[in-house]
C-alpha cells in the first residue's frame, strides 16, 4: 500500500530513536514522520548530537533532500546552517558529517536508505539534480500569486523544482490573521502529494490547531480547509507525484479557530504518540 493519509501529528508527541548501526547516521536520533512500506521512503527529524563525526565517505541509493531546523552541520566541504536547504541524488557520496554544535534537521530519503561506505572508483549520480546548497536566509520572499490564500503577507522561497517529475518544495510564510475580522476561507484540493512541516507560528483547521512542529502527509484529492493562520505561521511543504495545482471551492465555508484535534492517523502512528506532550517543546 501507498503512504498513508497522516493529518496531522505534532511531533512533540514522537519518541527519539536511535539510528541502527547501519546507517551513516549511527549515534544521531531520529522521530519518524511517515514510512512508504514500498519503496522505504522516510520522513523524518533527525537530531545530530554536539560533537557528531562520521569520517567515512559515504553514498546512499536514496535521494535525500533537509533543510536544517537548528544548530549546524558539515557535510563535505559545506558547512549548512539553520534555514540551509540542500538535495543530494541517489550516489551521492558524502565525504563526511561532522556537527560540532549539534543539529536538528528536517530529512527526506525516497528509498531505503542505508549506507554504502565501499566507494567506487567512479561514483555515478544525477548532477543535473544536485543542490548542494541554497543558504534560504539570504533569498528574498517572492509573492505567490494566490488571491484565495487567507492572510496577509504571504510570500515564498522556492528550492526545488523537477521538470521531469513536476516535483517541488518551498517553505511558505503568512501573517497573523485577526479572528474577528477573518471569518471564512475556501476549501482546496491538489492533484498530487502535498507534504507539510510547520517551523513556527500555527495554523487553525477543522480536525484542530497546528503549532510549531505540526507535520501532515496529504495524498492527492483531498479535501481540505477552511483554515487560518491567527499567530502567522511558517511552513516547509513538498510535493510529489505530479503537477502542483490548487482547485478551490466554489463557496468560502467558517473557519472554526479552535477546533479540537480529531486527526486522520495510520494505525501505526495511532500506536506511538503520546498526545500528551510538553507544549514548551518546539519539535
Amino acid at each position: 500500500m501507498p503512504r498513508a493519509h497522516l493529518e496531522f501529528i505534532q511531533t512533540q508527541m514522537l519518541s527519539w530513536m536511535p539510528f541502527p548501526s547501519t546507517s551513516s547516521h549511527t549515534g544521531c536520533e531520529f522521530k519518524l514522520l511517515s514510512h512508504d512500506p514500498n519503496s522505504g521512503a522516510e520522513s523524518l527529524l533527525i537530531r545530530y548530537p554536539k560533537g557528531y563525526a562520521e569520517t567515512r565517505p559515504h553514498f546512499s541509493d536514496s535521494d535525500e533532500e533537509l533543510y536544517v531546523i537548528d544548530g549546524s552541520l558539515k557535510i563535505g566541504y559545506q558547512t549548512y546552517i539553520a534555514e540551509d536547504y540542500a538535495y543530494f541524488p541517489a550516489g551521492y557520496v558524502r565525504e563526511n558529517i561532522i556537527s560540532h554544535e549539534g543539529a536538528v534537521v528536517l530529512t527526506f530519503f525516497e528509498s531505503d536508505h542505508a549506507a554504502t561506505f565501499k566507494i567506487p572508483t567512479n561514483s555515478v549520480y544525477d548532477k543535473d539534480r544536485l543542490i548542494i546548497q541554497i543558504r534560504s536566509s539570504e533569498m528574498k520572499w517572492e509573492s505567490i500569486g494566490e488571491t484565495n490564500v487567507v492572510g496577509p503577507g504571504i510570500g515564498r522561497k522556492e528550492f526545488r523544482f523537477d521538470p521531469v517529475t513536476q516535483e517541488r518544495s518551498w517553505v511558505l510564510k503568512i501573517g497573523e490573521t485577526d479572528p474577528n475580522e477573518v471569518t471564512e476561507s475556501k476549501i482546496e484540493t491538489h492533484p498530487c502529494v502535498e507534504e507539510m512541516y510547520l517551523l513556527g507560528g500555527s495554523i487553525s483547521m477543522t480536525i484542530g490547531v497546528l503549532r510549531q512542529g505540526a507535520y501532515f502527509w496529504r495524498p492527492p484529492h483531498i479535501p481540505h480547509g477552511p483554515f487560518g493562520c491567527r499567530d502567522g505561521s511558517l511552513a516547509f511543504f513538498r510535493t510529489k507525484e505530479g503537477e502542483f495545482l490548487t482547485n478551490w471551492s466554489n463557496h468560502a465555508e467558517r473557519i472554526n479557530w479552535n477546533a479540537p484535534y480529531e486527526p486522520i492517523l495510520p494505525d501505526d502512528t495511532v500506536a506511538q504518540i503520546n498526545q500528551k506532550y510538553d507544549t514548551s517543546l518546539p519539535y
